[in-house]
């Protein structure tokens, strides 16, 4: 009975250890964790500032439509259409989107973007004013 006790409090012990280093080894396990999942917060230089071509724009509900297209992806940062020159100027986290992404949002919105052509059913819902005449 003495052994059977010995080699239980032996297991206990070996126990304690294995539990004591996993304590030890969590917090490092962690900040490893922390670091591989790119948790760091973006920085100035990860932000992109793009010109997009915007010919079918005619009027300021043209503008609201694309930004409130635009703003619903969370790589964009601003946006600033300029409705004389048909061009939007799109600030936006490149490691979130890309200038292809902006584009396809814009032309599913109903409206070109640079060579890429509106999404047809998008355009026949717009207002009247919005369509090209």
């Amino acid at each position: 009975m003495n052994a059977r006790k010995e080699k239980e409090l032996k297991k206990q012990r070996q126990n304690r250890i294995k539990l004591y280093l996993f304590y030890l080894a969590l917090p490092f396990i962690l900040l490893f964790l922390f670091k591989a999942l790119n948790a760091e917060p973006m920085t100035y230089d990860d932000i992109v500032k793009t010109e997009i071509n915007l010919p079918s724009i005619v009027c300021e509900k043209c503008t609201k439509t694309i930004e409130n297209a635009l703003k619903k992806d969370e790589g964009v940062e601003s946006i600033n259409i300029n409705i004389e020159i048909r061009k939007a100027i799109v600030s936006f986290h490149h490691l979130k989107t890309s200038i292809s992404k902006l584009e396809k949002i814009i032309n599913k919105a109903g409206y070109d973007a640079n060579d890429k052509k509106a999404d047809k059913k998008a355009y026949y819902k717009l207002p009247d004013c919005c369509r090209k005449k």
